[in-house]
């Protein structure tokens, strides 16, 4: 009925205007009692660590068919539930099951090992227990008087909960039985309220997603606007395929973005930013752009940059979560925004070598190059931050006391290299001319820090088969052997919420390497001093 064109009911209304309506209303609708009590039961009792968080701060998940676990405000079309009977909700399906454990892995490391998560779904079905289990193990619950019941009176059971305000006792999922005998009624008298995130299942449907409350979610199905921090973001074919084989959409990786973007504002807030944009996903073709196209929204802070040819290009500039989502909804996959900040454009933060395997270079060599440029670095009183490309090499940057044009970093940068390259000739090349580089050598690129050429930026995704991501680590790391395969879209939001941000000395006001005193003299810069202009 609520599927009908000519339905008027409010319901179906809401359904069919391009907002769309809660998710949870929605099945509450078409599924009845069961879901409302399980819905109603998990609003009740559910007790995140940290309502506030961004990831497991809503405290109560529904299971979705693609999208893995979304709250149950997310917002769903009519369009959305037609594709709904379109779904194989089948642990066996990389659609299904790959969201499931990226986002229910998220959830785990953010609520930490002290809380239990409570499936309130079919306990007997493999779909659900099979994935969820393999990520939450021992602290996947369920309730034991879920035991033998039916579905309507499970969801009468939760109802009652919810009308006394007394929690239900838990069990482990893992060694449980979870068939037998209709138990006797229960007593909810005799139960003592507990300390559990829930987890409301239901995989007969997809989902879209939209921002609820703290807690951003983002649609996983056609267009959507959503509204982040007063301001509206249109975001245009969210379920258009951008790493088919892992099965990532481009809302999986605009929900990445949002997800990271606590630690990934702070290092590209205030600079221009180079839009390289892949329209058709990671394996089609892309594209530069520097201009901030137009029309975009008013919001959207530019920086006015002059070039040696007169020419004053408006660069976008990422300061905050809604500029983020906007630009990665034109199709940028990584970011890459300017090593100097829009009110001096020519005088960077930080000088940095790009480690890139040649032709017939190893990862062993890269990981060989990276601790002798750390150990130069060293040598010359400098501390050094390291980060996998998402790509083929290594970065290591320097941050620094902003002061010299980026000319000088740059002289700077290439006196260190070719010095590194013609002590180990065997490792290394700083040779910029593709041809003229010997094989198996790594390239030591000093010239990415040349005035107008961007790096992407950290915890950006790469284009590559994967999602692997430039992603910071240690030096300790390093020595161990990291590889670029082991930061991927799938896993990066959970070591971030284990480790934090590695690269926060790279903002720090303190610890800045005066580059000026290892330079002889000023260098020329190759053209008149640039102007800028800020707006």
């Amino acid at each position: 009925m609520v599927m009908s064109e000519r339905a008027v009911f409010p319901l179906a209304a809401r359904l069919r205007d391009p907002a769309g309506a809660p998710i949870g209303e929605v099945f509450s609708f078409l599924s009845g009692l069961y879901f409302r009590g399980k819905l109603a039961y998990a609003r009740a009792f559910a007790r995140p660590p940290d309502p506030e968080s961004l990831i497991s701060g809503a405290g109560v998940f529904i299971i979705t068919p693609t999208a893995g676990l979304r709250t149950a405000d997310t917002l769903v079309t009519i369009d959305a539930l037609r594709a709904f009977a379109k779904v194989d909700v089948s642990a066996d399906n990389p659609k299904y099951r790959r969201p499931l454990e990226q986002s229910a892995a998220a959830i785990a490391a953010d609520v930490g090992d002290g809380c239990d998560i409570v499936l309130l779904g079919s306990i007997a079905s493999a779909k659900y227990v099979d994935v969820l289990q393999g990520i939450f193990r021992d602290r996947l619950l369920f309730p034991g008087d879920f035991v033998g019941r039916g579905d309507m009176s499970r969801g009468g059971l939760l109802l009652r909960c919810v009308n006394t305000g007394l929690e239900l006792d838990y069990i482990p999922v893992a060694g449980a039985i979870r068939h037998g005998q209709r138990p006797p009624r229960l007593d909810p008298s005799t139960r003592t309220p507990g300390h559990f995130c829930n987890a409301s299942g239901n995989g007969d449907a997809e989902l879209t997603m939209t921002a609820v409350a703290k807690k951003l979610i983002i649609p996983a199905l056609g267009s959507a606007t959503v509204a982040v921090d007063g301001r509206e973001v249109s975001l245009t074919n969210l379920d258009k395929p951008f790493w088919p084989d892992p099965g990532i959409t481009k809302g999986g990786l605009i929900q990445y973005y949002a997800d990271v973007a606590h630690v990934l504002l702070p290092h590209i807030r205030d600079r221009a930013m180079v839009m390289k944009r892949y329209p058709h996903g990671a394996g089609g073709e892309f594209f530069f752009m520097k201009r901030a196209p137009v029309p975009r929204p008013e919001w959207i802070r530019v920086c006015a940059i002059e070039h040696e040819s007169g020419n004053v290009i408006d660069f976008p500039v990422i300061d905050d979560l809604p500029s983020l989502l906007w630009v990665i909804n034109l199709g940028c996959i990584d970011l890459n925004q300017w090593y100097a900040r829009c009110d001096d454009v020519d005088r960077p933060d930080y000088v940095h070598f790009d480690l890139d395997p040649g032709e017939g270079a190893t990862w062993d060599a890269v990981l060989e190059c990276a601790r002798i440029v750390r150990d130069a670095l060293t040598t010359l009183e400098m501390p050094s931050l390291v980060k996998t490309t998402g790509s083929r090499g290594l970065h290591v940057y320097v941050p620094i006391v902003r002061g010299p044009v980026q000319k000088e970093v740059w002289t700077f940068a290439k006196a260190l290299a070719v010095e590194l390259a013609s002590r180990n000739p065997a490792l290394m090349t700083s040779e910029y001319r593709v041809a003229k580089r010997p094989r198996g050598r790594v390239v030591v690129d000093y010239n990415q820090n040349a005035w107008g050429r961007t790096l992407a930026s950290i915890y950006s995704p790469r284009p590559r088969p994967l999602a692997t991501v430039s992603t910071p680590v240690t030096w300790a790391e390093i020595d161990k052997g990291v590889t670029i395969e082991d930061f991927r879209i799938d896993n990066v939001r959970e070591r971030i919420a284990k480790v934090g941000d590695l690269w926060k000395p790279l903002l720090a006001a303190r610890g800045r390497v005066d580059l000026g005193k290892y330079m002889k003299a000023p260098a020329k810069t190759s053209s008149p001093q640039r102007s800028q202009r800020r707006r």
